[in-house]
């Protein structure tokens, strides 16, 4: 399930960076569409599944020795498109992401899961 967000808000998404909420990116379901304001400032605005973002703030911590993530220094099994060696994979992942180190591929598998976990608590 994933819970409705108002257009306008400021979320984050699995890299840490914070962006404006522009709704869905219609015709694109699983894409990411970012847009600019040079000319005004502030946040650029992203177009994108809702479920692939969540509001700044509500988040619980990251927990990036969290069993649902799994992760390897895995070269062989990765892409040609892939940089880096370390695959880390959280549960609610369709497929594996490659990073360049461990690090930072435990906080973004630890992101995209808090905001899974966002997504599917109910609202009270």
């Amino acid at each position: 399930m994933t819970k409705a967000i108002a257009v306008g808000t400021t979320v984050i998404d699995d890299t840490g960076r914070e962006y404006r909420y522009g709704g869905g990116n219609e015709g694109r379901a699983s894409m990411f569409s970012i847009e600019y304001n040079m000319r005004h400032g502030g946040l650029p605005t992203v177009k994108c599944s809702a479920g692939d973002v969540a509001p700044v703030g509500e988040l619980a911590a990251l927990d990036k020795k969290d069993p649902r993530i799994v992760w390897a220094n895995d070269k062989a099994g990765r892409p040609g498109t892939w940089t880096g060696t370390w695959r880390a994979q959280a549960e609610c992942d369709k497929f594996p992401h490659w990073h360049k180190t461990k690090t930072e591929a435990l906080e973004r598998a630890a992101r995209r899961l808090a905001i899974a976990d966002w997504h599917n608590t109910k609202e009270s």
